[in-house]
This record gives C-alpha cells, structure tokens and sequence, in this order.
C-alpha cells in the first residue's frame, strides 16, 4: 500500500515540475523578447542580435541546475571558438564560396570527432554551428541577400563584427538561462539524488531490523514488516521527498 501512494505522489510531483519548469522557461523567454517589441530598446536589441541570444537562452534551459551549468558552458566556449574560426576562414577565403566550403569541411572534421569519438556531442555542434552562421550570415550580406544590416558591412561584411554579435549574443543568454534556472523553482539533481538515497536506506533499514535471513530459515517472520509508527513516519518523509514545493 505505501508503493502505491509513493508511485502516486512522485507522478503527481512529476507533473507539477513539469508545468514549474514550462511556466519559468516560458516567462524568462518572454521577458527576454520583451525589449524587441520596446520601441525604445528595440535597436539596441536588433544590433546585438538579441534573437540569437533569446535561441540560446531556449537550449541553455534544462530541467535541471546541473544539466544547465554543462550546456551553458559548452555553448558559450563553443561558440567563441566558432566565432575565432569563422573570423579566419572568411580573412582567408575573402568571400569565396568554394574556398568557404572546402574551410567548413576542415572545420567539421574535429567538431564531429569530439561528437563521436569523444562524447562532446554539444560542445562540437556549438562550434560547428557558430561556423556556419557567421560565414555564410556574411556571405549573404556580401551578395546582397539582406539590405537590413549595414550595421555589419552591409555588401561589404564586417566579420569581426558579426562575430562579436555572435559572441556577446550567445553570452547574454546563456547568463540570463542561468539566471532563470537557478533563481526561479531551481531544481537540484544531487538534493533529489540524496533524498532518493536516503528513502532507500530507510526502507533497507526497516526490512534489516525484521531479521530477513531469519525468514528464510524459519518462514514466514511473526513480526510486521512496518509497526503504525513507522509506516506513518515513513509516509510522512515520502510526502515531503516527493512534495515539489518542499524547500531542503
């Protein structure tokens, strides 16, 4: 009977996360946009490209404190390490298609190895993709292809430029997702981790107390697994392990 009542406490909390992790993600997102629609903030917000730091904000939240820290990290080194390739590619290749592919498959062969090989999988496609927007973004202003963005060269892209957007972009998202995830409903995978550990101690704890080899020499043990006491100490603790709004 208390299985049942944990497995129904811990969906039920599952769910409450869920909608706590949806509603925080949603409202930092929306406050982050907001300054686009502020007719005040909205230039600033269109030159240092305050969309692509809104995207990055979206992949720097997770549902957990930890998971967060990670992508973070990876997306911000990842990224300015991106923005230092795609600055030397264009210098060198000086807008030329061909030579910009043949650079973008060099660039490919050591994000995918530490994809693959490595484990890195967000931290190779951080760098790739920062590659990849900052060049062909400025081979699109070169060949005409947007008539918005002579704040970066316009015909004449200034790749240092977009790649400092890149960079300072990519930043204020990741701080502002760190923000979020830690500041609002923040949810601790090692406090969850200890709890559960604790609750399986408890648990073993009990069934070692009822003398479990005697049981299987003897049968059937006289003693109850659980006393009133201890079933209603041990419902007790799993309400407040599985209550979300429990503070540790």
């Amino acid at each position: 009977m208390v299985s049942h009542k944990a497995c129904f406490l811990h969906c039920h909390s599952l769910q409450i996360i869920l909608v706590r992790f949806a509603v925080k993600v949603g409202l930092g997102a929306s406050i982050y946009a907001l300054f686009a629609f502020i007719p005040l903030t909205r230039p600033f917000y269109q030159h240092w490209r305050g969309e692509w730091g809104l995207l990055s904000y979206m992949l720097v939240c997770s549902m957990t404190i930890g998971a967060s820290n990670t992508t973070g990290w990876a997306r911000f080194i990842g990224t300015f390490i991106g923005a230092i390739l795609s600055v030397i590619a264009w210098i060198i290749c000086q807008g030329n298609p061909f030579a910009l592919a043949f650079c973008g498959w060099l660039v490919s062969l050591p994000c995918f190895y530490l994809i693959v090989a490595k484990g890195r999988g967000p931290f190779g496609r951080f760098i790739m993709l920062t590659y990849n927007l900052s060049c062909l973004y400025a081979y699109s202003l070169s060949i005409k292809d947007d008539d918005d963005d002579d704040d970066e060269g316009g015909v004449t892209p200034i790749i240092t430029e977009i790649a400092v957007h890149r960079v300072a972009a990519v930043l204020a998202g990741v701080l502002w997702g760190l923000i979020i995830t830690r500041v609002v409903w923040p949810i601790s995978a090692r406090q969850k981790f200890k709890d559960g550990l604790s609750l399986l101690w408890l648990r073993m704890g009990l069934i070692w107390k009822r003398d479990p080899l005697s049981t299987l020499l003897e049968g059937e043990s006289q003693h109850a697994y659980m006393n009133l006491r201890e079933e209603f100490a041990l419902q007790r603790y799993g309400k407040l392990f599985f209550n979300p709004f429990y503070k540790h």
